[in-house]
């Protein structure tokens, strides 16, 4: 799965339309922090601001995951996974039947009515609760479901771990490094005083092109993540293994 180069290459790039003075290091690394300095501290809010704007916009293909996960006998339901922004319609299945999806999210309404039926009448339906996903009926043996879910983590470190947002210079990120680029180059001009509604128009029709490519994003998020600790913290590819 291809990713940007180092955020601080992509960084120094994008500011020199704004002449600003390249710099060592904005974010620091593991073992040594950044200088603290007001360019630094202006460029992480543009950078900050940028990764949010085409994380929300377009859904790309290294934001997809599969998640599989075990209800034990007599459980409603297991905590999210950490990082999970929305599930992909269509793509939830109970493992041991793989031709038969799984029907959900269920309205709030539907859910109660469900719950009140016989449980030999229901087929496998699930809702998103609060902070984790909800079975019914509760399975009276383990059972293992499936389904492919986005991500709301697109930023990579270097051993390839997904994470939530940047925290070193050598991390990169999961978006088109030109779309990338050009998103920062106009946020950086704004940021420091300068024209930019020429740069803002080319990274506006950069993303439309992108998107043509990628699937665009909806604005709905359906889960959050980072509920119980239960799910490790770093994915280091896309399966998520669960419970």
């Amino acid at each position: 799965m291809p990713f940007s180069r180092p955020i601080i290459e992509i960084i120094n790039e994008a500011s020199v339309t704004a002449s600003l003075p390249e710099l060592d290091a904005v974010y620091g690394s593991a073992t040594k922090a950044a200088p603290v300095g007001e360019i630094g501290r202006r460029l992480k809010s543009v950078v900050n601001d940028a990764c949010y704007h085409l994380n929300r916009e377009v859904i790309w293909a290294g934001a997809w995951r599969t998640a599989e996960f075990t209800v034990p006998a007599g459980t409603q339901g297991v905590p999210y996974p950490n990082d999970m922004d929305r599930i992909r319609s269509s793509t939830f299945y109970n493992k041991a039947s793989p031709f038969n999806s799984s029907h959900g999210n269920e309205t709030a309404q539907n859910w109660r009515a469900q719950k009140a039926l016989p449980v030999n009448t229901m087929e496998n339906r699930w809702r998103l609760g609060a902070d984790r996903i909800l079975m019914n009926p509760v399975p009276d043996e383990e059972a293992v479901f499936t389904f492919e879910y986005v991500s709301g983590w697109p930023i990579v470190d270097p051993e390839d771990h997904f994470k939530p947002s940047i925290t070193q210079d050598t991390d990169r990120v999961i978006f088109d490094e030109n779309v990338f680029k050009l998103e920062l180059k106009w946020r950086i001009l704004r940021e420091f005083g300068e024209a930019f509604n020429v740069e803002q128009r080319e990274a506006v029709n950069a993303l439309d092109r992108r998107k043509a490519q990628e699937q665009a994003g909806g604005p709905i998020t359906y889960g959050t993540g980072g509920n119980d600790g239960s799910v490790a913290g770093f994915f280091a590819s896309n399966s998520v293994v669960l419970g």
